[in-house]
């Protein structure tokens, strides 16, 4: 499974949600070791406190879903808890949270009455069917990248293998209890997110369970099956790779990603804006829009004139948190922009991100202009 594309993906970087993946699977092999001796030992109760405890600090949009997870599993698993055991596991979550304590008491409860604000009035109270419908789709594409491979016929191959593998399984009656708490693993966390802030990453820590369901399913077939499934997992990779060296090589310089045409995309700005007042926004499948903003900074810094607002959407400035003290060191115009720019980072992210749905955040009258900067990358000019 360690070719599968998610895997692949996250050991080429180091972003804080990262760990989270291990974090699951730790409290997962637990379980299953407490499911077997049906009874959770004491030494087992402490560290499954401390390792959930310690995913907070990774990834808590996913970790707060531990605490109902946790004692649906020992009800699912059917295993005996004393009120010692919980108390011992209570510690171990607390454990990892002694600097919080301190901060918080220092700093009057600042974090805590954060977290109570956005459960009393934030995104925690908003649900609609687009909303379920976008999670949804967007949780389905990213679980998938952790157990299918990132071609479309060899994804519909291994798909066919995995129901036949699930039919089976239904058919002789084999479906553990174990099995079943992976499902709730899986959807506890989604429905939590139909009314909770999302973002793709969030999910990260579901990648380990939705591995374990697969291998469930993958055991109750004839190995020369599951064998096929393992080596279209691996072939894809190497397909990748040939195509990177035949293909994709040479279009690196084409790239988004790179600062050659990021630097295109913004000269373009400069030379259409003309001197006027402009406001720059920016679409990336990624949302965070960093190497547009400092990128800006770095053509005001050079002696050019900064956009009137320049982000991924109207009034976002929280993530970059020197932007306001960078813009009093820069010439910024205090004029209303006569001219809006987008740049747009293809291809869209449907999963998550639709772009119709990012156009309806910004007022604008009309788009006048469309250009091609490159495969990937567009400028569109609009007016206010």
């Amino acid at each position: 499974m360690a070719s599968a594309p998610a895997f692949i993906l996250l050991s080429t970087g180091a972003v804080n949600t990262f760990p989270i993946p291990l974090i699951s699977l730790l409290i997962l092999i637990i379980l299953g070791q407490a499911a077997k001796q049906k009874e959770i030992k004491t030494r087992q109760a402490f560290l499954i406190g401390l390792i959930a405890g310690l995913g907070f600090h990774f990834s808590s949009a996913l970790a707060i879903f531990y605490l109902l997870l946790m004692p649906l599993s020992f009800l699912i698993l059917k295993i005996k808890l004393t009120v010692k055991k919980i108390l011992i596991g209570a510690g171990g979550l607390m454990l990892s949270f002694l600097p919080q304590v301190l901060f918080e008491i220092k700093n009057n409860f600042l974090q805590t009455k954060g977290v109570i604000n956005y459960f009393l009035t934030g995104e925690s109270q908003k649900i609609s069917l687009g909303k379920i419908k976008l999670v949804t789709n967007s949780i389905i594409h990213e679980l998938s990248l952790a157990v299918l491979p990132d071609i479309l016929w060899f994804k519909i191959i291994c798909l066919i293998i995995l129901l036949i593998g699930l039919i089976n399984l239904i058919q002789i009656r084999k479906i553990e209890s174990f099995t079943k708490l992976l499902v709730f693993w899986l959807v506890v966390p989604t429905i939590g997110f139909w009314w909770l802030h999302f973002n793709p990453w969030y999910v990260y820590g579901l990648l380990p369970v939705v591995v374990l369901l697969a291998s469930k399913i993958l055991s109750s077939l004839p190995n020369r099956i599951a064998n096929v499934y393992f080596s279209l997992l691996v072939l894809a990779v190497f397909i990748k790779l040939f195509n990177f060296w035949q293909v994709d090589r040479e279009n690196l310089l084409k790239n988004k990603a790179l600062l050659p045409m990021k630097l295109k995309a913004i000269n373009y700005i400069y030379e259409k804006a003309e001197g006027a007042p402009f406001s720059s926004y920016h679409y990336l499948p990624e949302i965070y829009d960093y190497a547009y903003q400092y990128l800006f900074f770095w053509q005001g810094f050079k002696g050019r004139q900064i956009p009137v607002e320049f982000s991924y959407q109207p009034g976002e400035i929280s993530y970059v948190n020197e932007k306001p003290d960078l813009l009093e060191k820069v010439d910024k115009t205090e004029f209303k922009a006569e001219k809006i720019f987008f740049i747009i980072e293809k291809p869209e992210n449907k999963w998550h991100y639709p772009l119709d749905e990012w156009l309806r955040r910004i007022e604008y009258s009309e788009i006048v202009m469309k250009e091609s900067i490159g495969p990937e990358l567009e400028v569109w000019e609009a007016l206010p």
